[in-house]
């Protein structure tokens, strides 16, 4: 749908100064400690009630208008990513290996900036928790959502709903885009090892050899078909032995239950059908 923005022009050009500056000084999950201390400040500037700690670097803003106790949350996620940057513009990341490639600096600055908006504009009657997460891509169970939900975020910042976003470059600025159900896919982590005999690649007609050729990786829409990627692989030190072990980690993303089950299935049966066709355990 079509969003005319109401937010004047100044807020904007100072949630692009936020962002950029997020955007230089990246930090990964669950070290965001220089990030939360900017949004505490930020949010404590707005004459937000802040709150720290949840989820190690969690913060979590509250603004209260009128006298009602219906509550909502909105969300953004803080973390950056091991990723090295290779752009030239002067907010380019300032720490080597480490970049906001996913657009959390964008998500942290809009929230900051709808915090700033509702402090001073907002006609509402009940409260506002402005929630940021850290960890968002840990991929695992140890996320910063968790541990934020584990450290009572909920019991002591009650909601009745919560809301979210995140940025999609390729759509057309200004527009906002939902549905109904499930819009992002989730993701799971996982490890498999294959073994075998160390040996010769040309004695492999004779000899059991791992069978990593037998594990494909599927390109699709994340959304839709629940994609497997293989995300690492090692084993073996020579290139002309095959190793006795080989260890893969690698990522399923899917956006229902049903379609992830049939994923992991897929895995596994592909796994036996390589162990019986090439001796591997």
């Amino acid at each position: 749908m079509s969003h005319q923005p109401t937010i004047d022009g100044s807020l904007v050009k100072e949630a692009t100064n936020w962002r950029r500056y997020l955007h230089a000084h990246p930090e990964t999950a669950f070290d965001e400690r220089a990030t939360a201390d900017f949004v505490a400040a930020k949010l404590g500037e707005f004459g937000l009630e802040v709150h720290r700690g949840l989820g190690k670097t969690g913060v979590v803003g509250t603004l209260k208008r009128g006298g009602s106790p219906a509550a909502i949350g909105l969300r953004a996620d803080m973390d950056a990513l091991f990723i090295h940057e290779e752009n030239t513009f002067d907010y380019r990341s300032k720490v080597d290996g480490k970049m906001h490639a996913c657009g959390h600096d964008g998500h942290t600055a809009m929230l900051l900036a709808a915090a700033s908006h509702l402090a001073r504009n907002g006609e509402f009657d009940g409260i506002v928790r402005f929630i940021f997460q850290p960890a968002e891509e840990t991929g695992d169970e140890q996320c910063g959502g968790n541990a934020m939900v584990k450290d009572g975020l909920f019991d002591k910042f009650p909601v009745e709903a919560i809301f979210g976003l995140h940025n999609l470059p390729q759509a057309p600025a200004g527009n906002i885009m939902m549905r109904s159900g499930a819009m992002l896919a989730s993701i799971d982590t996982f490890a498999f090892w294959i073994t075998s005999r160390l040996s010769h690649p040309a004695a492999q007609v004779w000899r059991s050899r791992p069978s990593t050729d037998r594990v494909e990786g599927r390109a699709g829409d994340a959304c839709l078909q629940g994609p497997l990627s293989q995300s690492r692989g090692t084993g073996g030190a020579l290139d002309h032995a095959i190793s006795k072990r080989q260890s893969w980690r690698s990522t399923e993303r899917t956006r229902y239950t049903r379609e992830g089950g049939r994923a992991w299935n897929a895995l596994c049966a592909q796994q036996f059908r390589a162990r019986h066709i090439r001796g591997g355990t």
